[in-house]
């Protein structure tokens, strides 16, 4: 006999740290099941500090139980600045226990709260695995595309969401072969005359602050979105402040590596890794590469990412894999991570719905 489903709210406090502690072996779960390892899987003290975090986006987050043991869990996202008529939603459901409903009762709690907090679009990012990864597809207007068979692709179509962005998941085995590096060094060095570099670990430095707040304002407008378009965010030096606190708060580190144009002294690009405080983790994970329009066409990309990677090994030689997900139509940075040898590896489908009104059903405390 099913012992009957409850969900149960995850308030942010340490009274709940059992919540968390269930999240956490759900998110290995679902790790171990899709990738066949635990890479980048967040500490149950890095998952209470995310939860906690409420200065740009409202969050509200539910375990479903059966009996003593964790089935799933769902998260809702509600911004507060930029973008307040959207939402976004996630639902995870353990690999043993899916087709069960599990998965359309977490959706039901997360759609109806986003109703009753009068957002009018909802958006998921769901995964699929390379396993997944062939025809038949569905296909963006950018030309992007995604398995039509996947199984987060196919419920989410079930559940009346459509396809409005895709992206690739790559990764990249590392130390990089040193006669890769120098290759692709020799390519790049010529282009950059008039640049140096920088590189910053867990901090950035206090003169630096208001350019890159520039950068990431620009670049929150600027990359690719698909069918979903999402309001510029406005940064200023007491939000970079912010998320390098909120990074460590998640207990991650960070290694920056940024281009400095030399004759007018303009940040021009930088490029961010970071990776898990967690004693033996063996995988980082590629953050944004952005360069300003007005310094493209110098291969700066290519020379930071290059220069970040190698002060990564550097510093952590345990590191063995790198991971990065790429809009599909962006096409520059894929060929950067190829040329680099960055393998696909899944890929995620932004899946997006109008909100529809419903009322919100009695749960479990």
């Amino acid at each position: 006999m099913i012992e009957p489903l409850h969900l149960l709210d995850i308030p942010a406090d340490a009274e709940h740290g059992w919540k968390y502690e269930a999240v956490h072996r759900l998110i290995v779960a679902s790790r171990l099941d899709s990738q066949g390892n635990t890479d980048l899987v967040p500490s149950v003290r890095s998952l209470a500090a995310d939860r906690a975090n409420r200065l740009y986006c409202e969050q509200q987050w539910i375990l479903a139980v059966q009996g003593s043991q964790e089935v799933g869990w769902a998260q809702v996202g509600l911004p507060i600045h930029e973008d307040r008529e959207k939402a976004s939603i996630s639902v995870s459901v353990h690999p043993r226990m899916r087709r069960q409903g599990i998965g359309s009762a977490l959706l039901d709690w997360g759609e109806t709260l986003i109703a009753h907090a009068n957002r009018t679009v909802m958006f998921s990012s769901v995964v699929y695995t390379p396993a997944e990864d062939h025809e038949p597809y569905l296909t963006t207007e950018e030309g992007s595309r995604v398995p039509v068979g996947a199984a987060s692709v196919a419920f989410s179509r079930k559940k009346g969401y459509a396809l409005a962005h895709a992206e690739r998941r790559s990764v990249l085995n590392v130390p990089m072969d040193p006669s890769l590096t120098q290759h692709l060094m020799e390519q790049t060095l010529p282009h950059t005359e008039g640049y140096r570099l920088h590189t910053w670990y867990d901090t950035i430095p206090q003169e630096w602050k208001e350019p890159f707040a520039r950068l990431k304002e620009a670049f929150s407008s600027d990359a690719p979105q698909g069918a979903l378009q999402f309001e510029q965010e406005h940064w200023n030096t007491e939000r970079v402040d912010q998320m390098v606190r909120d990074i460590h708060g998640q207990e991650n580190f960070f290694v920056m590596t940024a281009a400095e144009h030399v004759a007018t002294g303009e940040l021009a690009g930088f490029t961010e890794l970071r990776w898990p405080q967690t004693p033996g983790e063996q995988a980082a994970e590629q953050w944004f590469t952005i360069v300003s329009r007005a310094h493209r066409g110098h291969r700066l990309g290519m020379w930071m990412k290059l220069a970040n990677l190698g002060e990564l090994t550097s510093r952590c030689p345990e590191i063995r894999r790198v991971h990065t997900d790429n809009a599909q139509e962006n096409s520059h940075m894929l060929a950067i991570n190829i040329a680099m040898g960055f393998t696909p590896n899944g890929g995620n489908a932004l899946m997006t719905k109008s909100v529809q009104r419903t009322p919100i059903p009695v749960r479990d405390a």
